[in-house]
């Protein structure tokens, strides 16, 4: 997974100097950017610049915490953030709380826990928070967090906006089908950026 979509980011700067791209824009002069020409240029190629949608399904709804192509996808996916500011990659159920202890005190069934625990990782659990706010927030449960945080329905519908997430409880019982959720929305808005 990470090595096809690390081929893929690693192969643009190959293309860029080596492929040609700086022909078509030294021809190109001064006119508008040439997208078309370039995505033409390399079109049936193993070195295409486009997405498809087995690429959000197959490479970026299936990355993890810590991966270096988490951050970026998790950057564009949020392009309103001021990006000079500090910024966490930030698990909304915090990945402290995922014990196998802790999630049967909170009603996991026993042949959950480990589904439980390897999801976590997931970016449909993934959120960008600001560093002080992820601080402040640490090890505190998503739904104590979100019912602190955001005390009226219009400052709830904003942070579900602005997130991509589901108007859901944000109870344990429910997280594998809030990340399965989110990620529907995630999908939805990475074909809306790269398609």
């Amino acid at each position: 997974m990470t090595g096809e979509l690390g081929n893929k980011i690693d192969s643009l700067w190959e293309i860029f100097w080596n492929g040609g791209i700086t022909n078509i824009l030294r021809e190109n002069g001064t006119n508008d950017f040439p997208i078309e020409a370039i995505i033409d240029k390399f079109k049936g190629t193993n070195k295409s610049i486009q997405f498809s949608e087995d690429d959000i399904d197959e490479y970026l709804l299936k990355l993890r915490y810590g991966a270096r192509e988490t951050l970026s996808t998790l950057m564009l996916l949020y392009p309103s953030l001021d990006f000079s500011n500090k910024f966490h990659e930030d698990h909304m159920y915090p990945k402290s709380k995922f014990r196998k202890n802790y999630l049967r005190k909170k009603g996991v069934p026993e042949d959950k826990l480990d589904q439980y625990i390897e999801t976590v990782n997931d970016i449909g659990n993934l959120q960008l928070l600001a560093a002080q706010l992820n601080e402040e927030k640490l090890t505190t449960d998503f739904d104590v967090w979100f019912a602190e945080q955001y005390k009226t329905d219009a400052d709830k519908i904003q942070y579900r906006t602005i997130n991509m997430l589901p108007e859901m409880e944000y109870s344990y019982a429910n997280f594998l089908q809030f990340v399965e959720q989110r990620k529907a929305k995630l999908k939805a808005e990475l074909i809306k950026i790269l398609l």
